[in-house]
């Protein structure tokens, strides 16, 4: 899609190559696509592996994947590939897929010549400090200190191609909640849903938040000292990367 927008031409992609090329590149924390599925018996490891693959190539959405390795619930769960819990398996399916996809987008990005990439996160209630943290921050698409999601497990967060300039055009969605669309009540939707501008970062769209989201997902204590001013959203993580205790 992006290729169409810009007028480029780049090459098809595969889910079999994706896939292949993704393994040999560590997700954040050194660990391999193959690491995430080392707890999987090595007689099903194959048959994830390739409805991981299928799933790319052929466009199904997580539910769909997990639903093919899970089985479904009218022939309780016999006709799915393992009988691992429902949490275990989407948080594999979702990581190693947002893994390749990642990887994928990068070298689309390349192909079509951009020169920078900028990290974006989900403006929501679930979306972890790292990720919140690094939300906007653009790099060149060669720099090797880029942050490339997933960053850790269950990880929504994408990068996305930009000018130098790293604007981008358009609005993003915002959920000022922490449960997803789903489980919010239609009648409550109106005053926690809705969209802000693209170029809005996470730290931009927290100040706009009220009390009672701020509280959840800071954590009371954070909360208390963000609110007395001894506590600031840029101050998360040390030089070294951990996360302030």
């Amino acid at each position: 899609y992006v290729a169409k927008l810009y007028g480029a031409k780049i090459n098809k992609p595969d889910g079999e190559k994706l896939f292949l090329s993704a393994k040999k590149v560590p997700l954040a924390g050194g660990a391999l696509v193959d690491d995430l599925l080392s707890r999987i018996a090595e007689s099903a490891r194959q048959k994830v592996e390739y409805a991981i693959r299928d799933g790319i190539n052929s466009g199904k959405t997580n539910q769909e994947i997990v639903q093919r390795i899970r089985g479904t619930k009218r022939l309780n769960y016999e006709d799915g590939i393992l009988n691992g819990t429902k949490t275990d398996i989407e948080r594999t399916v979702r990581t190693v897929r947002s893994h390749v996809a990642n990887q994928a987008y990068l070298n689309s990005f390349n192909q079509i010549g951009f020169e920078c990439v900028r990290f974006v996160s989900v403006l929501d209630g679930r979306t972890s400090k790292l990720c919140a943290s690094l939300d906007g921050s653009v790099w060149e698409i060669n720099d090797p200190a880029k942050r490339v999601p997933p960053l850790h497990p269950n990880c929504r967060s994408i990068l996305v191609p930009v000018e130098k300039d790293g604007q981008l055009v358009g609005e993003r969605p915002f959920v000022m909640d922490e449960r997803r669309v789903k489980d919010i009540p239609k009648e409550e939707r109106s005053q926690l849903i809705g969209q802000l501008d693209a170029n809005t970062t996470f730290k931009e769209f927290f100040k706009k938040t009220d009390d009672f989201f701020q509280r959840e997902w800071l954590g009371p204590k954070r909360f208390k000292l963000y609110k007395d001013g001894k506590f600031d959203f840029d101050k998360f993580f040390d030089p070294e990367g951990r996360f302030y205790s």
